[in-house]
């Protein structure tokens, strides 16, 4: 069943358990092996049964329940800061369960055997805790910080001793680890991170690593097991062994992992002692701390805010099932670090159905971003988990604004010498994995040696352990002086829980010694420190100058060389000394060379992580940028749209002479030069009236076309798109709505004809006809772009220049252009013929239907030219004086600013105008069908939920979830193309959103309604 309710009485009190299916838990590429003499048998769990369950107490908000129905109830549930383990008595007649509490459900003190920290806690008080500062505050504080989630694909490594204690029972073992990562998964979800078990072996026979000897010993017998023989067979995140042993390890060592190694090869894993006599769901917070050490978290101290006596990071095992305030601290600094890079991707899909809504991506979805009450990513439709309506990506660094960055972007910095960035691929709003800098090779001058990703010098080393940028290495009298000693401040590992000393050969692998620090800020989690002088060198303890070609590795000095993988790849030999090899084995090149070898030009990065330049040939090698030709007088009559309301606007037009709309465009006036030719007629697609002829060019026509001349003498391709001649003419005609009041369409016909253009840009190898014949005059069109696609001459590529000549009369008419050439990574200018009022009323009244004086004069006070002091994408303007002709040295100027934006194409813009955002942010407010969108996600889910509680059939139930999803899509397309329109022709502040809004839900609540019924 999806979701389960039981009841149960706690104390001599009822407590009502609310559980829903957790499907999350299992991968679908779950893979399971089980060792034997004879070899090993490989199965999956793609038939298995999901019995699993996360939830809450009903009434307690911070409560957590975690339970599995297979064989009776067995897990954890967390009550008023108390963890209770709930099973099966064994053969009980009348089906009873054992509750307890899980702090008592072992007998002797065990401990984890990371460090020993009680002597420390022992003289450190317990600072008062904030009751204000709950477990769920502080975790769901953790969840906005980190809204992205983490996802950990683990596999849990079964020895023989346990898989005896088990009766030799294979399915028992496997229910058992299944059953253990729903406790891990439950626990972990409070800290926005998600557990998915991708993997399970068992050894029946023989292990083959020695589980009786030190538990350090043990613990790095499994993690080189684990590079060597599990990692090339289970791709994975952490691997936790499961020990059957009778008794912890020495010093009651129940547990053993290194700290901050998640994502790495070599140390990311753990060792838990699982005794017969131990419960699941204890142990099951042994494995959630030592995971938890592998995911960057210390050992919990005094200062450390938790409900209730301790939590899961304990140096002490204590049953607790939460995670205190330093342990989501040391999370945070992992990721903000640029650790846990392997978590950032979702464990593909669960074993079972997709499941629309549970915030996980699974097969066939295109995103998931919850339920729809929960969803707030407008780039996802969260009734149906596919990308809303103009988006290509919902989440992910290479996505922006619901679309994919185009390829080449960078997407993940290089934290370090010893890391390689990643660029986005185009193809996918998400980045690539995380790769590095090939093992072994040299770093920091020489000063220390790559390892999975890190140049770990003393220096690095210090700054990052005390989080001060003065911290450097101690000098070497420190490391001497204090390794030789083995104890807690100075040491190279544990042996039986006892520290071990170093030999003067590996003093400098031994416990980091630092110095130029201030003790008194000891690192995070109440650590203590050792500060001594030796010989005036002031040594503070918190890991190498070894020499040339020396490092450390397991507490040695080792040749580098035992550092490198077994790879073939060299620098200089396989990259031809334009690159790096990264932890693949392959070359990663420099800035204009291309891999795989880095032995032809190109644009950087490997096969693995990205090309490193952005294709500003935009596919077949060419390089379009806009340019905007913007006459002042143009920009002026635009504003008789809103300006002058019904009664003024028809009196102008009463007032011209018979004949003038046939040449005068509401909103658009092109004023011309007497020396310019006007072309012939332009047949107008669509109209069944005469063709209009072309009007006539000004100044800014005439001046686009000798600029797209120059630019042709370059070998540049190059158009003039005149708005004039693509636009017909009904664009303009005033239609009279049902409250009477008049308005034109032409808004809607610019977007048209901008949609032209990027269909263009997408496909510049195709001659195609507008999407709308009908908006966009298509002879024109083509014509427009014919120049542009002649062969190359002798195959060469050149650039594309696209001049838009119209009436780009406010900031956010241009913003629009702008944004089409960011998104695409085009050059970008404008040109703002600036005209005095006088020549403007000259060439007004050259016209054969000149305007009044009055509107020119009026006009001219309310314009937007360029300001890139207010907007600063407008950067790239030149402004020309147009009273006289243009000179040659404007014209120069021009091409100038043409050979810049040439060079300089629009990316990803860092900063801008915060007026611009805050306008950008306005529009999004008022946009309709984003609105009435989230009105009917909300109106299919109560419908859903309606026939849900009356019972309807499962078989029905589908078929009406596909036809209220089907009916949204169809009324959203229908509202877009209607309303928006109608929205479109006028400005904001004269727009009723929510009664458009409004009418459009109850609209789409009547279909809703007459579906139900009709199934």
């Amino acid at each position: 069943m999806e979701t389960v309710s039981y009841e149960l009485d706690i104390n001599n009190r009822t407590y009502f358990l609310l559980l829903k299916q957790n499907r999350d838990f299992i991968s679908d590429r779950f893979v399971q092996y089980s060792h034997h003499r004879g070899g090993y048998s490989k199965s999956t769990r793609a038939n298995h049964v999901h019995c699993y369950y996360h939830g809450h107490v009903d009434g307690y908000e911070d409560s957590l329940v975690i339970l599995s129905t297979c064989s009776g109830l067995r897990g954890v549930i967390v009550l008023r800061n108390e963890s209770y383990g709930l099973e099966p008595v064994p053969l009980s007649p009348s089906n009873e369960h054992r509750l307890y509490p899980l702090e008592d459900a072992t007998s002797r003190h065990t401990v984890c055997g990371v460090t020993n920290e009680e002597e420390d806690r022992a003289q450190v008080e317990h600072s008062p805790f904030d009751p204000s500062h709950t477990l769920t505050s502080l975790l769901r504080r953790r969840k906005r910080n980190l809204p992205q989630t983490s996802y950990v694909e683990l596999v849990f490594v079964v020895d023989k001793l346990r898989y005896e204690l088990m009766g030799r029972n294979e399915t028992a073992v496997t229910e058992e680890m299944v059953e253990m990562a729903n406790l891990l998964d439950g626990y972990y979800k409070r800290l926005n991170i998600r557990v998915a078990l991708v993997g399970l072996e068992i050894f029946k026979d023989a292990n083959p690593f020695d589980v009786e000897l030190t538990a350090s010993k043990v613990l790095k017998q499994f993690v080189d097991w684990r590079k060597t023989k599990l990692l090339p067979r289970v791709q994975h995140d952490d691997a936790q062994l499961i020990v059957g042993l009778p008794a912890p390890y020495g010093g009651g060592t129940l547990g053993m992992a290194y700290v901050n190694t998640i994502c790495s090869a070599s140390f990311s894993g753990g060792i838990n002692v699982f005794q017969g006599t131990q419960s699941l769901a204890f142990i099951s917070t042994v494995v959630a701390h030592e995971l938890g050490h592998n995911l960057g978290m210390n050992h919990d101290s005094a200062l450390c805010q938790c409900d209730g006596p301790s939590c899961i990071m304990s140096a002490g095992a204590g049953g607790r099932t939460n995670f205190s305030s330093c342990s989501a601290d040391s999370f945070e600094a992992l990721i903000f670090k640029g650790g846990g890079m392997c978590l950032k991707n979702p464990s593909t899909h669960s074993v079972g159905l997709a499941q629309c809504g549970n915030g996980l991506l699974e097969d066939k979805e295109q995103c998931d971003c919850g339920t729809p009450e929960e969803c707030t990513n407008v780039c996802c439709d969260a009734a149906t988990c596919s990308f809303s309506a103009g988006s290509s990506c919902a989440d992910g660094l290479c996505c922006n604004n619901c679309k994919v960055k185009v390829a080449g972007t960078s997407c993940r910095a290089s934290v370090n010498s010893c890391d390689v960035p990643e660029f986005c691929l185009g193809n996918s709003g998400f980045c690539p994995e995380d790769f590095y800098v090939m093992d072994g090779l040299s770093c920091e001058d020489e000063s220390a040696h790559c390892y999975e990703g890190r140049c770990q010098t003393y220096n690095y080393q210090c700054k990052t352990l005390f989080t001060q940028p003065t911290a450097t290495k101690a000098d070497d009298k420190c490391y001497l002086h204090a390794n030789v000693k083995g104890n807690r401040f100075g040491n190279c590992g544990l042996a039986d829980s006892r520290y071990t000393k170093c030999t003067v050969a590996n003093i400098m692998c031994g416990k980091l010694q630092c110095t130029n620090l201030d003790a008194n800020r000891p690192p995070v989690g109440g650590a203590t420190l050792a500060v001594v002088v030796i010989e005036g060198k002031k040594c503070v303890n918190a890991d190498f100058d070894l020499g040339p070609d020396v490092a450390c590795l397991d507490f040695s000095c080792v040749n580098s060389s035992a550092l490198l993988p077994a790879s073939d790849c060299d620098a200089r030999a396989t990259c031809n000394g334009h690159g790096v090899c990264n932890n693949l084995g392959h070359c990663h090149c420099d800035n204009g060379w291309g891999p795989p070898f880095c032995d032809r030009s190109g644009r950087g990065g490997s096969q693995d992580s990205g090309p490193a330049e952005i294709d500003f040939s935009l596919r077949n090698g060419l390089l379009i940028f806009f340019l905007l030709v913007v006459p002042v007088l143009v920009l002026v009559t635009l504003l008789l749209l809103f300006v002058f309301r019904r009664e003024s606007m028809t009196g102008c037009v009463q007032r011209r002479k018979p004949g003038a709309s046939d040449r005068l465009r509401y909103g658009e006036l092109d004023y011309w030069n007497d020396a310019v030719d006007a072309p012939g007629p332009v047949p107008q697609a669509g109209l069944q009236s005469v063709p209009r002829p072309a009007p006539p060019q000004g100044p800014g026509s005439t001046l686009a076309r000798t600029v797209s001349a120059r630019a042709a003498g370059r070998g540049w391709r190059s158009t003039v798109m005149h708005y004039d001649a693509l636009i017909p003419q009904h664009a303009f005609h005033r239609k009279v709505l049902e409250d009477n009041t008049q308005q034109t369409e032409w808004k809607l016909y610019r977007q048209s004809l901008l949609q032209c253009i990027e269909s263009f840009l997408r496909n510049p190898d195709v001659v195609s006809d507008p999407p709308d014949p009908g908006r966009i005059n298509a002879e024109a069109w083509r014509r427009c772009i014919h120049t542009l696609l002649e062969p190359y001459p002798q195959g060469e590529s050149s650039p594309i220049l696209l001049l838009l000549d119209d009436n780009f009369y406010y900031p956010s008419m241009r913003y629009e252009v702008h944004q089409l050439a960011r998104k695409y990574s085009l050059g970008f200018c404008q040109v703002f013929l600036d005209c005095s009022v006088e020549s403007c009323s000259s060439r007004n009244q050259e016209r054969p239907h000149p305007l009044p004086d009055d509107l020119i004069l009026e006009m001219a006070k309310r314009l937007e030219p360029p300001n890139p002091q207010k907007n600063a994408w407008e950067k790239n303007s030149l402004t020309l004086n147009n009273s006289e002709s243009v000179s040659e040295t404007d014209l120069q100027r021009w091409m100038e600013l043409l050979t810049h934006a040439f060079h300089h194409p629009l990316v990803q813009m860092q900063e801008e105008n915060t007026e611009q955002k805050e306008a950008d942010r306005l529009r999004c407010a008022i946009s309709v069908v984003h609105q009435a969108d989230q009105a009917c996600r909300r109106l299919v889910s109560a419908a859903m939920k309606s026939a849900r509680d009356d019972d309807v059939p499962p078989e029905r139930m589908q078929c009406l979830a596909s036809e209220l999803n089907e009916s949204k899509g169809r009324f959203l397309q229908d509202l877009r193309a209607r309303y928006v329109q109608q929205l479109s022709t006028v400005e904001g502040e004269d727009i009723d959103v929510q009664r458009v809004v409004t009418a459009a839900v109850a609209a789409f609540d009547r279909q809703i309604k007459d579906t139900v019924r009709t199934l």
